[in-house]
């Protein structure tokens, strides 16, 4: 089980929205198996692009001070307050958490709005623990949001640094591009 200060996720495409890209929430899941209780602090979109052109309004933001709704708890919901929805800008830099922890996995809950929202929700993104990489180059395929509330809908990420086996990799990346630019950064800290 690998150990770090930081989970870096890249949001590398939407399922089809060309302005925005948008989550509902994060839980990180410790050694234990139980998600750990993260501060709103912990969380933070890095790059020039997380103070720009933000989505504020209709209880959604892309500032940093939205991105904390990803970690208020509030997953199986249909609610966009408790949403993080950001245009689709570009050129993120890095940042870095303080504390080293073992960790599990990361449960990612897709952006949930009403049926036409969930185009917004991010298709593809990106793992990285401490600069160490851990989803194929293509990056780990999201399911998209239901646009209902009624069952929980979230995606788990094992985070391991073994590499995984290697038909597996091939298959999951088959259709993916190899070289793509993140959208959005946000680290976990």
């Amino acid at each position: 089980m690998p150990e770090g200060r930081e989970i870096m996720l890249e949001l590398l495409e939407a399922w089809g929205d060309p302005c925005y890209i948008g989550l509902t929430g994060l839980e990180v899941i410790g050694e234990s198996g139980e998600p750990l209780r993260l501060s709103p602090d912990c969380i933070r979109v890095v790059g020039e692009c997380a103070g720009e052109g933000a989505v504020e309004g209709a209880g959604v933001g892309g500032t940093p001070g939205g991105v904390h709704r990803l970690l208020d708890g509030a997953n199986r919901t249909l609610d966009e307050a408790h949403m993080w929805l950001a245009p689709a800008a570009r050129q993120p830099e890095d940042c870095h958490g303080d504390r080293p922890t073992r960790l599990q996995s990361l449960v990612v809950w897709n952006y949930n709005g009403a049926v036409d929202g969930t185009d917004s929700g991010a298709m593809r993104v990106r793992l990285s623990l401490d600069g160490q990489r851990l989803s194929p180059p293509g990056g780990t395929l999201l399911r998209k949001g239901p646009a209902t509330d009624a069952f929980p809908y979230g995606q788990a990420i094992r985070l391991s640094t073994r590499p995984p086996h290697p038909e597996a990799t091939e298959k999951q990346v088959a259709n993916l591009p190899t070289q793509t630019t993140p959208i959005w950064k946000i680290g976990i800290c």
